[in-house]
């Protein structure tokens, strides 16, 4: 889940347009953005695959970002990158 706080209010206004936000969460008031993922019929399918040997970059379809594991210090982690290139978050 990534909190909203990383988006503009604009492109959480197309998020709700487009159907984005149907998954979305609220936790102790905080608005949390389902993960990335298809929904096909009444299951959700995965949109892709990122592992350390092939860190292939997942990109939303809905939020300016793209995702992919990379190696870490003591586990693999997620690194999560806003397209515009200036801003990325390791998890």
């Amino acid at each position: 889940m990534l909190s909203t706080e990383l988006f503009t209010a604009e492109q959480l206004k197309v998020r709700q347009e487009c159907g984005g936000d149907r998954y979305d969460e609220v936790w102790d008031g905080v608005y949390l953005l389902s993960p990335l993922a298809d929904i096909d019929g009444d299951e959700m399918q995965s949109v892709g695959n990122s592992t350390i040997d092939l860190p292939n970059q997942l990109q939303s379809a809905v939020l300016p970002l793209h995702f992919r594991l990379i190696p870490g210090d003591a586990r693999p982690v997620i690194e999560v990158m806003h397209n515009d290139g200036r801003q990325a978050w390791r998890i």
